[in-house]
């Protein structure tokens, strides 16, 4: 079953009109014609009335209207799906840390995991505490390493690699030296 016939089907049921569908999908209206009278003999159904210069369509044609959309919706979403794997290969692994991700174990980790599959390509790039959660929500980003400082939204899978201790430091005759803890 051809696509490129069905898409212009599907175009002519909602212009109802051979050159306006030929100048939207960029074909003559003879191919138009053509693409029409093709799905009408592979399909043994007739698909449009034509009278007096106005095109209506037949409840054959009515009825399978719904299954094609859904046929080349199915495509566009093949399409995308075959455009984003060209894009990000198989195999291939884009990973984001915070610029000191050297001091933190997930650096280990990292370099650990490109010694035991040398076969995936990893990427990896740097960028802030602030920006790295965004860069999820980008296609083309796999996993970041970062620092958290508020709640995460619940769309994202949140594993706890390690905690950063913060600490106060003040000179020695402060007030606040005397104590072992202070609340912010």
């Amino acid at each position: 079953m051809d696509t490129k016939k069905l898409a212009t089907f599907y175009n002519l049921a909602q212009t109802k009109n051979y050159s306006k569908t030929a100048e939207e999908i960029f074909l003559t209206q003879a191919t138009v014609s053509k693409h029409i009278m093709a799905l009408e003999k592979e399909w043994g159904i007739k698909l449009f009335s034509r009278k007096h210069r106005k095109v209506t369509l037949t409840q054959e044609a009515l009825n399978v209207l719904p299954d094609v959309r859904e046929i080349l919706d199915k495509e566009q979403q093949l399409k995308q799906k075959i455009d984003a794997l060209k894009n990000n290969p198989k195999g291939t692994l884009v990973v984001k840390g915070i610029p000191s991700i050297s001091q933190y174990s997930a650096f280990d980790t990292i370099t650990q995991f490109t010694k035991q599959y040398p076969e995936i390509n990893l990427k990896f790039s740097e960028a802030g505490t602030d920006s790295l959660l965004n860069e999820l929500n980008h296609d083309g980003t796999d996993i970041v390493f970062t620092r958290i400082f508020s709640p995460v939204s619940e769309k994202y899978d949140v594993i706890v690699n390690e905690s950063d201790y913060f600490v106060a430091l003040v000179p020695k005759n402060n007030p606040l030296s005397r104590f072992e803890k202070i609340q912010v």
